[in-house]
C-alpha cells in the first residue's frame, strides 16, 4: 500500500532523491542542470564514514570541476544498514593526489573518556 500511494502521489523517499539527483548529474550536460557540474569550486563531505556509493558518485560529479574534502571516522560509522561502507574512506585516500590530514588531538573529551573509547575500538 505505501509503495503503491508513493507511486501515485510522485513522492520520493531518501533513497530516491539521491537516485534521481545523480541520474540529473550523471546526464547533465547540454542541459539547464549543466551549470551544477561547473558551481563549485569546493565540495566538503562530513561524516564521510557514512556515505554509500550513490552519495560517493554525486559528490564526484559535483566537484568535477573542483576539490574536495572529505572528514570521517571510520571507528564512528554507523549507517551500515543504509549502505555506508566506512571502507570507502580507505579507497578515497588511495585517489592520487589526495593529502591525508589526521587530526589526533581531542579537545572535547577527558583523557579518561579517550581511554574507554580507545579501548572499546581497539575490539573492533
Amino acid at each position: 500500500r505505501y509503495e503503491e500511494a508513493m507511486r501515485r502521489s510522485n513522492a520520493m523517499d531518501f533513497g530516491d532523491l539521491l537516485i534521481n539527483t545523480t541520474r540529473l548529474l550523471r546526464n547533465a550536460e547540454g542541459t539547464e542542470a549543466a551549470w551544477l557540474l561547473r558551481r563549485f569550486k569546493h565540495v566538503l563531505v562530513d561524516e564521510f564514514q557514512d556515505t554509500n556509493s550513490i552519495q560517493m558518485e554525486m559528490v564526484d560529479l559535483l566537484a568535477k570541476h573542483g576539490e574536495i574534502c572529505v572528514v570521517g571516522d571510520d571507528d564512528q560509522s554507523i549507517y551500515g544498514w543504509r549502505g555506508a561502507n566506512p571502507d570507502g574512506m580507505m579507497e578515497f585516500n588511495a585517489r592520487p593526489g589526495v593529502q591525508l590530514v589526521k587530526l589526533e588531538e581531542n579537545y572535547r573529551c577527558a583523557s579518561s573518556i579517550l581511554d574507554c573509547a580507545n579501548a572499546v575500538i581497539a575490539n573492533n
